[in-house]
């Protein structure tokens, strides 16, 4: 039996994992932090139904911190695929000619030759 074979590239990479995770851990516990300060209002319906399950004590300081991990998360997404040269992945097909290394001028030229309409002399 032939041995299973791999991908010549994983389609992702550890950095785009973790901070996805971080990202995600982040607003889970903003969810749930914010659930809890709103079960404080008197007409909070919703979140006085899942007081019993949601956490307690000091909620505000923890979810200030998840509202900064994710801010500085996102943030840091953008100059990862930058710095690592990851940025092409992401890149709509279209605007993929503007991440090639060429000249400017000439990446414009790629970018919008298909999608002006050709300029016609219009004579009275």
């Amino acid at each position: 039996m032939p041995a299973p074979t791999k991908p010549a590239h994983s389609r992702t990479d550890a950095g785009t994992i973790i901070l996805h995770w971080i990202s995600a851990i982040a607003v889970l516990t903003s969810i749930a932090t914010g659930l809890r300060i709103a079960s404080d209002a008197p007409i909070a319906p919703i979140s006085q139904f899942l007081s019993p399950i949601l956490p307690q004590g000091e909620i505000w300081t923890v979810h200030f911190i998840a509202g900064l991990t994710l801010f500085f998360s996102s943030a840091a997404y953008p100059l990862y695929l930058h710095r690592s040269g990851l940025h092409r992945r992401i890149a709509v097909k279209r605007l993929l000619v503007f991440t090639l290394p060429a000249a400017k001028r000439l990446r414009w030229g790629a970018a919008t030759r298909d999608t002006l309409p050709p300029m016609r002399a219009s004579y009275p």
